[in-house]
């Protein structure tokens, strides 16, 4: 054999073990994969594992471990049941879907009409099918977000535009009918002011995850806001906060519940009485009501009975009929103070530092829904009829569950005329910034 010929074997040889390594390489991680998303997960550099699976009771860090470290420094993410427990100790926390209360808006579908709640869905349906074609299905953490946020982002298409809205197109009428040529056909909203009482719907999202895939811990995933006339002002109000999450696991959900106790206050200080719905969506859906009745002061570990009064008054603002007495107040200060220290082993002694507490309950759900799926947005199941009625009920009003087909397409035909003269201009404005870079 010439010194050739042994080259090219040798060559072959190498090709051949390369070629042997790499299906082995790429098995192994099809096969870990396969097993990841067998648990519900969608990872990107283990961040799934950081942000759920370690959330179980026994979770821990160098600075945060349960049972052992101060729970009031837990940041939001690392939230469970006991977590909330100890940081809340006026929210009594209700489990069990059995348990939900009755004016949960995700019950039952109440529609009279079915074809509303078909043509709402399936105008709902828009992102989602699109975000289908592009993917059709979510394989990694930014996929499935992007998932998560069309379920939501088309409903905008079903609110009450605010005359908040059509001012702010008024400004740009001059410009509107320069660049169409037509003169601006302005939206008349009388025929369905009636309608609902709440307007339009403002999404705020966290920050955008980083390339380097970590977490940011300081604000929930959505926040989904409705405006609401108050003495002739709109005013902005919290309805939902909607985490998502990559496994569907126990304590999904604390996290978003964290939130909605930071936001609440400024509900109350608005006069806005409605629960918060906090939803997560994972690979399924589940729900959680935070009902408040208002906050009462903490001092040197026991209730602040000068804090009653004002406490009683937000108390009948909430709609409650049946004040809850002092008496449970101070007993379950008691239990959670025995709680928080029994879980502060670092400083049993500890009490509540001074401080406004909110006061109501936290139902949570323990039941998963399916979330939709492509293939069934001809008619949609009972779980995406749940889903997107509850949605319309917190984001429109109950005054959707008398809606028929006329008024949804009123309505949907109002915010298309809205819709048309933003891209318009939005699309002028792109163009200056363009002709501005050349």
């Amino acid at each position: 054999m010439d010194a050739d010929s042994e080259v090219l074997i040798d060559r072959f040889a190498r090709l051949v073990a390369f070629v042997k390594g790499y299906i082995e390489r790429k098995a192994s991680k099809e096969e870990g994969e396969n097993k990841m998303k067998g648990a519900g997960c969608f990872p990107t550099k283990a961040k799934a594992a950081k942000i759920d699976e370690a959330k179980a009771e026994g979770a821990a860090s160098s600075s945060h471990i349960w049972g052992k470290t101060n729970p009031l420094k837990f940041p939001a993410y690392l939230y469970t049941k006991g977590v909330f427990k100890a940081n809340h100790p006026l929210i009594k926390i209700v489990s069990g879907e059995e348990l939900m209360p009755a004016f949960d808006k995700f019950a039952l579908p109440l529609l009279v009409d079915a074809q509303v709640r078909r043509a709402a869905i399936f105008l709902c349906s828009t992102e989602f099918t699109r975000f289908y074609k592009l993917y059709g299905k979510a394989s990694n953490e930014k996929q499935l977000t992007e998932f998560h946020h069309s379920l939501v982002r088309e409903l905008e298409k079903l609110t009450i535009p605010s005359g908040q809205t059509l001012k702010k197109l008024e400004g740009d009428q001059l410009l509107y009918e320069s660049l169409t040529g037509k003169k601006r056909k302005r939206t008349d909203l009388s025929d369905i002011a009636s309608f609902s009482d709440q307007l339009d719907m403002l999404l705020q999202h966290a920050p955008v995850i980083g390339e380097d895939g970590e977490e940011s811990t300081g604000a929930a995933d959505l926040k989904v806001y409705v405006l609401v006339n108050k003495l002739q002002e709109l005013v902005k109000k919290l309805v939902a906060i909607i985490e998502f999450k990559f496994t569907n696991e126990k304590q999904a959900g604390f996290q978003g519940t964290c939130y909605a106790c930071k936001e609440a206050p400024i509900n109350m200080h608005n006069s806005q009485t409605n629960p918060i719905y906090v939803l997560c969506f994972s690979e399924r859906w589940k729900r959680s009501i935070l009902h408040l009745r208002g906050e009462v002061s903490v001092k040197n570990g026991t209730l602040d009975r000068s804090s009653l009064p004002a406490f009683r008054k937000t108390e009948k603002m909430m709609g409650f009929k049946d004040p809850i007495p002092e008496e449970e107040l101070v007993e379950m200060l008691q239990e959670r103070t025995a709680f928080f220290q029994r879980k502060y082993s670092q400083a049993p002694q500890s009490l509540y530092p001074d401080n406004m507490y909110l006061v109501g309950t936290l139902y949570t759900s323990d039941e998963w829904h399916e979330l939709p799926r492509n293939e069934l947005f001809g008619g949609g199941s009972p779980d995406t009829h749940r889903l997107y009625e509850g949605l319309l009920r917190i984001i429109i009003g109950d005054a959707v569950l008398k809606w028929s087909k006329e008024m949804l397409n009123k309505v949907v035909e109002a915010r298309e005329s809205i819709r048309m003269e933003e891209r318009v201009l939005h699309t002028d404005e792109n163009q200056k910034q363009h002709n501005l870079r050349l």
